[in-house]
C-alpha cells in the first residue's frame, strides 16, 4: 500500500480538483493513439520518404525537411509534446543544416491545465525553453561518398540570457589537419585546437547515416558544449555567469540493441560518455530503423530515451551532496541512484511524423 504522506495527499487533492474542472476549462482532446499505432504510422512515413529520395541523385535534392514529434512525461503526470524538424539545403556547392524545436504543449486535458496554471512559471520549464532556443548550424560538403563538416556554429538568441553570453564556432581546416574552436565566434583568434582525425559534426553524422553509412557503424564526432552555472562566490559582475566550454572528440556507435532492455527497439546508439549530450540520461538511445537496402538509404522512425536531465535540478542536488560530503569530488553514484531528483522528463518517445523534399529546377 502506498504510504500516505503530506506531499502525496496534496498532490492527490490537487489532481482530483483539477480533473473536476477539466471539462469546462480546457479544449477537447482525442484519446492518445497507442505506441503500436504511432510506430506503425511513423514506419509508413519512413518508407514513403525513402521511396521519394531513392528516385533522385543527391545533387538533384535542393532541400530535405524531416519532422518528428517528441513526447515527454514530467512531474505530476504532465505529458508534453515538442515538434522537431531536422533539415538540410544545398548551398554554394555544399549543404547547410540545422534543426528547429517548438515550445512544449500539453497532449491531453490534464497536462494542458497543469502546464497553463503552473508549468510555465517553473524554473524547469524555463530551462527547457532556453534549451529549445539554442540553434546550431552546420555547413558540410560531399567527398568520397560521405559528407565532411566545414563549419559548426551557434546562433545567439535575439535576447541574451546573461551578460557574457557568446556564440561558439568550430572550423575544420583540412589542409592543416586541425580543428579550430572559438569560444566567441566574433573574436578573430580561435581559443583552442584538436588534431583532425576524421571527426564530423552531429548534423553531418545524421545525414551520413541517412545517405551512406551502414546500419551498424561508428562515428567520431565533435562534442562541443557550453555549460553555464551560477557564480556562488559572487565574484563576477552583475548579470554574468560562470561559463565552461567543452571541446573534444568522442566515438558514437550505431548498432543492434544488445542490452536486453527495451527489446521493442531493434537498434541502439551507444553514446560516448563523459560530457557528450550532457542533458540525455542513460548510456544508450534506442531506435527503430527503416532501411532501403538496394540504395543504402535509411532513417530512424521511432526512438526511446530514458530521460532528460534538468541542469538546474542537477546543480541543486550536487550542492546538497557537497554539503553532506565536503571532501568528495564525485557524486555519480548518488546521482544515478536518485535520478528523480535530477530529471526534467522521463520515458522520452520520438516518432517520425512527416517530411518535405524539394528538387533543383
Amino acid at each position: 500500500m502506498t504510504e500516505i504522506t503530506r506531499r502525496n495527499f496534496i498532490k492527490s487533492t490537487v489532481s482530483s480538483a483539477g480533473q473536476l474542472v477539466l471539462f469546462s476549462t480546457v479544449p477537447g482532446y482525442a484519446a492518445d493513439p497507442s505506441v503500436e499505432i504511432q510506430e506503425k504510422r511513423a514506419r509508413g512515413k519512413a518508407e514513403t520518404f525513402l521511396g521519394v529520395i531513392s528516385q533522385y541523385p543527391l545533387d538533384r535534392l535542393q532541400s530535405i525537411y524531416i519532422m518528428y514529434d517528441v513526447h515527454l512525461k514530467v512531474a505530476w503526470n504532465i505529458r508534453m509534446k515538442v515538434s522537431a524538424t531536422i533539415w538540410m539545403q544545398q548551398k554554394a556547392g555544399g549543404f547547410i543544416s540545422s534543426f528547429n524545436l517548438t515550445e512544449p504543449e500539453g497532449v491531453n486535458g490534464w497536462s494542458w491545465l497543469m502546464l497553463a496554471l503552473f508549468g510555465k512559471h517553473t524554473q524547469e520549464y524555463k530551462d527547457m525553453i532556453r534549451g529549445i532556443e539554442v540553434k546550431l548550424f552546420e555547413r558540410f560538403h560531399p567527398e568520397g561518398g560521405r559528407f565532411r563538416t566545414d563549419v559548426l556554429e551557434e546562433i545567439l538568441p535575439e535576447k541574451r540570457d546573461y551578460a557574457n553570453q557568446t556564440a561558439i564556432k568550430v572550423q575544420f581546416e583540412y589542409r592543416d589537419n586541425v580543428i579550430q574552436f572559438w569560444e566567441d565566434k566574433f573574436q578573430e583568434s580561435f581559443t583552442k585546437t584538436l588534431p583532425y582525425t576524421g571527426q564530423i559534426g552531429p548534423l553531418t553524422a545524421f545525414f551520413n547515416y541517412l545517405f551512406s553509412d551502414p546500419p551498424e557503424t561508428e562515428m567520431d564526432m565533435i562534442n562541443v558544449l557550453k555549460q553555464v552555472e551560477d557564480d556562488d562566490s559572487a565574484q563576477t559582475s552583475a548579470g554574468k555567469k560562470l561559463v565552461r566550454y567543452l571541446f573534444e572528440s568522442l566515438t558514437t556507435r550505431f548498432g543492434l540493441n544488445t542490452t536486453g532492455k527495451h527489446r521493442a527497439y531493434r537498434m541502439m546508439v551507444t553514446l560516448g560518455r563523459g560530457n557528450f549530450l550532457d542533458i540525455v540520461f542513460g548510456d544508450y538511445l534506442y531506435y527503430q530503423l527503416a532501411h532501403d537496402i538496394e540504395h543504402n538509404l535509411k532513417i530512424p522512425y521511432a526512438a526511446h530515451a530514458e530521460g532528460i536531465i534538468s541542469k538546474s535540478k542537477k546543480r541543486k542536488k550536487i550542492k546538497q551532496l557537497k554539503k553532506k560530503y565536503p571532501h568528495r569530488k564525485s557524486f555519480e553514484k548518488e546521482l544515478l541512484n536518485e535520478v528523480d531528483d535530477i530529471l526534467a522528463a522521463k520515458n522520452i518517445k520520438v516518432y517520425l511524423t512527416g517530411f518535405d523534399v524539394s528538387l533543383k529546377s
